[in-house]
C-alpha cells in the first residue's frame, strides 16, 4: 500500500513540475484580450463597411460637389491651404465616381427586374408619370 501511496506522491510531484507558470497564465490571457480584441474591431470594420456600401454613386458624386462647393467658397476665404486638399481630394472623388458611372456595371437594371419561380416578371414601373397613366386610363376607356 505504501508502494503505491508512494507512486502517487511521485506522479502528483510530476504534474506539478509540468504546472504551468503565472508567465504563460498572462500570455494566454494576453492572446485572448487581443483575440477578443480583434473580434471587436472586425465587427466595427464590418458595420462601416456595411454602411459605407449604401451610398450611390449619384450621392458620392453630390458629395464631392458639395466639398468642391464649400472649398472654393468658404474653406478659400478661412484657409488656402485646407481650401486646395478639399478641393483636390473632391475633383478626384467626382472624377473616380463620374467613371465608375459612366464606364461601370451596365447590368444595373437587372437589380430591379422581379423574378418569380426562376422567371423574370415585366412589370410596369412603379412611379409612372401622371400625364402616363391618364393616357393609359382614356385609351382603357374608349
Amino acid at each position: 500500500m505504501s508502494d503505491n501511496l508512494e507512486k502517487e506522491i511521485e506522479e502528483l510531484l510530476k504534474k506539478i513540475d509540468d504546472f504551468p507558470s503565472s508567465e504563460s497564465a498572462t500570455k494566454k490571457r494576453l492572446k485572448l484580450y487581443l483575440s477578443y480584441l480583434g473580434i471587436a474591431i472586425s465587427k466595427k470594420q464590418q458595420l462601416v463597411a456595411k454602411y459605407l456600401g449604401k451610398i450611390s454613386l449619384a450621392q458620392l458624386m453630390l458629395g464631392s460637389f458639395l466639398m468642391i462647393f464649400t472649398s472654393y467658397f468658404i474653406l478659400g476665404r478661412i484657409n488656402p491651404l485646407l481650401m486646395r486638399w478639399v478641393l483636390f481630394s473632391g475633383i478626384v472623388v467626382f472624377l473616380t465616381s463620374f467613371t465608375l458611372m459612366f464606364f461601370g456595371n451596365s447590368n444595373s437594371s437587372s437589380k430591379n427586374q422581379q423574378i418569380w419561380r426562376g422567371k423574370k416578371v415585366n412589370s410596369p414601373p412603379r412611379y409612372e408619370n401622371f400625364m402616363h397613366r391618364i393616357s393609359k386610363w382614356i385609351r382603357k376607356q374608349s
